[in-house]
C-alpha cells in the first residue's frame, strides 16, 4: 500500500507496487524476520501500517484515521520500544508539514492522539519506563549510548557495521551496487548539465525520513550489533533504495530503459542467494554438524558447567536437550570432589562432553575435569552463541 502511494502517478503502478514489494518480501531480512519468529516482525508490521496510516492522514485528516494511528501505536509501543524511534521521528515530520501546509488546528488532535496512545500503554505495561531507562537494554543502551553520542568514531563505526548487515540481508550484497549507481548519476547530471526535475512523490518524505532517524538511533542506542534491532526497516530501506534509483534513472533515461534496468537490479537480488549460497541469519544450518555429532556420535555423560551471571543459557537449550544424560553445574566449583559426584554411576568410559559458558576459566576447569574424571585429551569442538563444547576423552 506504501508503494502504491509512493507510484500512483506512474503507469500501472498498482503491478509494479505489488511485485516491489515481493521482491522485498523475499530478502534474506525478511526471511530472517518470518523464521525468527519473536517481536521484531510485529514490530515491522506496525511500523509499516503506522506509516500507511500517517500517509492517509496527510490525504484526509479524519478521526477515523486518528484513532487508528492511536491503536497502532499503543499496540507497536507494547510490542518493542524501538518502534518509539520511528514513531518519534514520524510525529515530527507530520509536524512540521501541519506547520508548512499552515494547518495548525490539526496539530492539537494529532498530538492528544499519541499522548493517549502513550497513556493507556504505560498504563497496561508500565514497567516499560523501567525497561527503557534503566534496563541493561536502556540505561545500558538507550541512555549510555545517547550520552556517548559525541564519540564519533566509534557512532560511525557502529552506523557502518548496520549498513553491512542491511547490504548483506536486505540487499543481499549489493547495496553498494546502488549507491554507486545513484552517485554515479548525480554525477552524470551535473557533467551533463541536465536540471530535468528529479520526481519525487510527496509522500516519499514519510518513508525515508523515520527510516533514516530509526537507523541512527539505532546505532547509537542499540547494546549490540545485531541483524535483528534493524529488522523492522529493512525493507522500507530497500523501498527507498529502489525508489529513488528508479526516479534517478528516469532522468537521464527513458521510463521504459528505467524498467529494463530496475528489472537486471531486482534479478540480481534474486538471484545472488542462490550463486553466493548466502542463507538466512537464523537456519543456523553452521551448527548443524555439532548437533549431528553430540545427538549421534557423542551421546555420552555431558555436563553444562554454567555462570548464572551470564544467563543466555536458552541461547543453546536445543542442543543441550538432544542429549541423553546431561547436568548442568549452576555456580558450583569445579572440585575434584563436586566433579565426581556429578558424574557418579555414569559410564564415562567414552569420555565427557563439557559445555562452558562465559567469563570462566575454561583451562582450570578442563583441566580439573580431566584430572578428576583420569581423561587425558581436551578437544575444542564449538563455539556457539553462549558457550564452548568440549570433548574430554
Amino acid at each position: 500500500m506504501i508503494l502504491g502511494k509512493l507510484l500512483e502517478e506512474k503507469s500501472n503502478y498498482k503491478v509494479k507496487a505489488i511485485i516491489l514489494a515481493f521482491i522485498s518480501s523475499i530478502t534474506l531480512a525478511s526471511l530472517t524476520n518470518v523464521i525468527y519468529i519473536r517481536m521484531y516482525a510485529l514490530v515491522t508490521l506496525n511500523i509499516l501500517i503506522t506509516t500507511y496510516l500517517h500517509i492517509k492522514l496527510y490525504e484526509k485528516h479524519d478521526r477515523k484515521t486518528l484513532i487508528l494511528i492511536g491503536i497502532v501505536a499503543t499496540i507497536g509501543s507494547l510490542t518493542h520500544y524501538y518502534y518509539l524511534f520511528y514513531l518519534a521521528a514520524l510525529y515530527f515530520r507530520t509536524i512540521l508539514q501541519f506547520l508548512a501546509d499552515r494547518k495548525n488546528e490539526r496539530i492539537k488532535s494529532y498530538t492528544i492522539t499519541l499522548v493517549i496512545a502513550a497513556i493507556i500503554s504505560i498504563t497496561i505495561f508500565p514497567f516499560s519506563i523501567q525497561h527503557i531507562f534503566f534496563g541493561y537494554r536502556g540505561g545500558g543502551g538507550a541512555i549510555s549510548g545517547l550520552a556517548d553520542v559525541i564519540k564519533w568514531p566509534s557512532f560511525i563505526l557502529k552506523v557502518h557495521e548496520y549498513l553491512i548487515e542491511v547490504n548483506f540481508y536486505a540487499f543481499n550484497n549489493i547495496l553498494l551496487l546502488f549507491i554507486i549507481a545513484i552517485i554515479g548519476i548525480l554525477i552524470y547530471r551535473k557533467i551533463k548539465n541536465i536540471n530535468t526535475k528529479i520526481e519525487i512523490s510527496k509522500y516519499f518524505k514519510f518513508v525515508y525520513i523515520p527510516t533514516i532517524f530509526y537507523l541512527i538511533l539505532d546505532a547509537i542506542v542499540s547494546p549490540w550489533v545485531e541483524l535483528r534491532y534493524m529488522l523492522p526497516i529493512c525493507a522500507l530501506i530497500f523501498i527507498v533504495m529502489c525508489y529513488l534509483l528508479n526516479q534517478l534513472f528516469e532522468t537521464i533515461i527513458s521510463k521504459k530503459n528505467t524498467l529494463k534496468v530496475m528489472i537486471i537490479f531486482v534479478s540480481m537480488i534474486i538471484i545472488l542467494p542462490f550463486i553466493l549460497k548466502i542463507e538466512t541469519q537464523v537456519t543456523y544450518s553452521d551448527k548443524k554438524d555439532i548437533m549431528y555429532k553430540l545427538e549421534n556420535e557423542l551421546n555420552i555423560p555431558t555436563v553444562y558447567w554454567f555462570n548464572s551471571k551470564h544467563n543466555r543459557f536458552l541461547d543453546d537449550i536445543l542442543l543441550f536437550s538432544k542429549i541423553n544424560e546431561s547436568y548442568i553445574a549452576r555456580d558450583i566449583e569445579c572440585t575434584d570432589g563436586n566433579i565426581k559426584k556429578i558424574f557418579e554411576g555414569k559410564d564415562t568410559s567414552e569420555g565427557i562432553i563439557v559445555f562452558i559458558n562465559e567469563e570462566q576459566d575454561n583451562i582450570r576447569i578442563l583441566n580439573e575435569l580431566s584430572k578428576a574424571m583420569k581423561l587425558e585429551k581436551i578437544e575444542h569442538l564449538k563455539r556457539m552463541n553462549a558457550c564452548d563444547i568440549y570433548y574430554i576423552k
